[in-house]
């Protein structure tokens, strides 16, 4: 004899608990992969940060020098940035600390300057001569900090001022009294310092008749 027929609702919940069981969730498996891949991207991008070329008008396009990103290359990318947002974060403050760190970043990337030319048009840039994308990062990256700070002083870098902002600048303006990362948080802070003075001036009482001048008498 056959038991009772099963319900057909528990079949259904014990069928996808099962499915469930033998999916495994993606997030971990594809969580480093896009990362690599902006990485990459960011690269193809930016085609100056790679291996110095020798000096003359480039003929054919080069090949991608970095055809493959791993796991490494992104911890030694990102150890890049925080050492770079250091830098924009004190250097107002700590200038003297902000240049041991740089000069250790250029170091430790082998930077070395290259000659490079367009046509008519001749440039330096500090290349790498290792075959890590971070160490060429790092000398493009510090060094164009270094000379911001040579040609105009540390307190040209700086961070945002806008409320919740972690934005950060390098202000090449004449007058150097740049505040805010981009216009957007300019405009918010605009907005609201002027909603404050609003606030301020409808919260001030009106003077009552009792305390108010007298009138002058006329005669």
């Amino acid at each position: 004899m056959r038991g009772p027929p099963a319900r057909p609702g528990l079949r259904r919940s014990r069928t996808r608990s099962a499915r469930c069981r033998r999916r495994p969730g993606p997030a971990r498996r594809t969580a480093r992969p896009p990362a690599r891949r902006q990485l990459r991207e960011f690269l193809a991008g930016h085609p100056g940060i790679g291996p110095a070329e020798p000096a003359g008008p480039a003929k054919e396009p080069r090949p991608d020098p970095w055809p493959r990103i791993n796991p490494t290359d992104l911890a030694e990318v990102r150890a890049v940035r925080t050492t770079v947002r250091t830098v924009l974060e004190e250097a107002a403050t700590d200038p003297a600390g902000t240049a041991v760190l740089i000069n250790d970043g250029l170091r430790r990337s082998r930077a070395t300057l290259a000659l490079r030319n367009d046509h008519d048009r001749w440039w330096t840039e500090a290349v790498s001569d290792t075959d890590r994308c971070s160490a060429h990062l790092a000398a493009t990256t510090l060094s164009a900090l270094a000379s911001v700070i040579a040609a105009l002083g540390p307190a040209r870098l700086g961070m945002c001022a806008g409320q919740a902002c972690r934005g950060t600048f390098v202000d090449l303006s004449r007058n150097g009294s740049k505040q805010f990362c981009t216009r957007t948080c300019a405009h918010r802070a605009s907005v609201a310092a002027y909603r404050s003075r609003g606030g301020r001036r409808r919260a001030s009482p009106a003077p009552s008749s009792a305390t108010a001048d007298p009138p002058h008498d006329r005669r």
